[in-house]
């Protein structure tokens, strides 16, 4: 839904965040941020706490990383997500590649990204500005915002 609170609540950062939601934020900050989680899931084989908010009913996932039981980083999963005010929700492949073209060039950063296929999902990774898309029969379905360096990690 595009309206003005989620185009700002839902605004991507390169490298930062999203909106206000900073990636360097750590739980406490995050509560203090949206208030106390929808719902929380601890994984302790695989190490994350996931914060599950439900923001103008769309779901926001802050995933929060451990590495032999110290915090490493964080990452956003969200189903709606804007850049110059544009959401890029549905957008298909093609058309979401020439607007990342765009955008890259306007931030004066290389222009790369990695596809993976798993089956009719398919994700495609933009290192340089900590994002990668998801898309579903060819179609924009899920954000995953992190760090540059933490882009391939999410994936392994």
């Amino acid at each position: 839904m595009q309206t003005q609170d989620n185009i700002k609540f839902f605004n991507f950062i390169p490298n930062i965040g999203l909106g206000n939601i900073k990636l360097s934020y750590k739980k406490n900050d995050i509560i203090k941020l949206l208030g106390k989680p929808n719902e929380v899931f601890h994984d302790k084989e695989l190490e994350y706490t996931n914060f599950i908010y439900n923001v103008n009913n769309i779901e926001l996932n802050i995933f929060f990383q451990y590495k032999d039981k110290k915090y490493d980083y964080m990452s956003i999963h969200v189903s709606e997500l804007f850049i110059n005010k544009n959401c890029l929700f549905n957008y298909t492949k093609t058309k979401l590649l020439k607007f990342m073209e765009r955008y890259h060039k306007e931030l004066n950063v290389k222009f790369e990204f990695y596809f993976t296929k798993d089956g009719i999902e398919e994700s495609i990774e933009f290192k340089n500005i900590g994002l990668m898309i998801w898309l579903e029969k060819n179609k924009v379905c899920n954000f995953i915002i992190t760090q540059c360096s933490q882009c391939s990690r999410i994936l392994s």
